[in-house]
């Protein structure tokens, strides 16, 4: 007769050193076969970000600008008051220096009274000119008709003012009966 051999049941999986180290070559291999991606080198910029860019500038040049021409227009006044100021007080001095008078007054070469000094002004004495100032660009000199006459003391005249305008900026210089000369705002 025939026996039967009884089918052995399987013992139960007991994780051993062996195994462990055949599952760790098993992950090694698996983990090399997927190859990272590659990262992407950036070398410029975007389009989108260079029109973002471009648009930003736009936005604040257009704040800017108005703002911009404003300090211009405001320097090139400050300029011409502070000259029309230093030939007042060259003449002050100069007027008490050489003990004779002196006027500050429009014109190139001469006086020409007139009360338009954009073209120019001149410092003379009776002997003749001695310094002359050229005529601004863009900016309204108005002053007296006669010019401003400083005594061998250093006195003026009577009080005189001198105007300086450009558009929307205006500074005016006065000048007092005792020969002093100041801005105003």
């Amino acid at each position: 007769m025939h026996t039967v051999t009884p089918i052995r049941k399987r013992a139960p999986f007991v994780s051993t050193r062996w195994h462990l180290q055949k599952r760790r070559r098993t992950l090694q291999t698996q983990k090399s076969d997927i190859k990272p991606m590659k990262k992407r080198q950036h070398r410029g910029f975007t389009l989108i970000e260079m029109m973002m860019t471009v648009a930003i500038m736009g936005i604040i040049a257009t704040i800017a600008a108005p703002s911009f021409v404003e300090m211009i227009r405001n320097n090139r006044v400050t300029s011409a008051t502070n000259e029309v100021l230093l030939s007042l007080q060259l003449a002050r001095a100069e007027a008490i220096k050489q003990r004779r008078t002196l006027t500050v007054c429009s014109g190139a070469s001469a006086c020409t009274n007139s009360a338009d000094w954009s073209g120019g002004w001149i410092v003379s004495n009776s002997d003749g000119v001695i310094r002359v100032w050229d005529a601004r660009a863009n900016l309204s000199i108005t002053g007296p008709a006669g010019g401003v006459i400083f005594s061998a003391d250093g006195r003026g005249g009577a009080a005189e003012t001198v105007t300086i305008s450009s558009d929307s900026v205006s500074r005016t210089i006065d000048i007092t009966p005792t020969g002093r000369a100041s801005v105003r705002h």
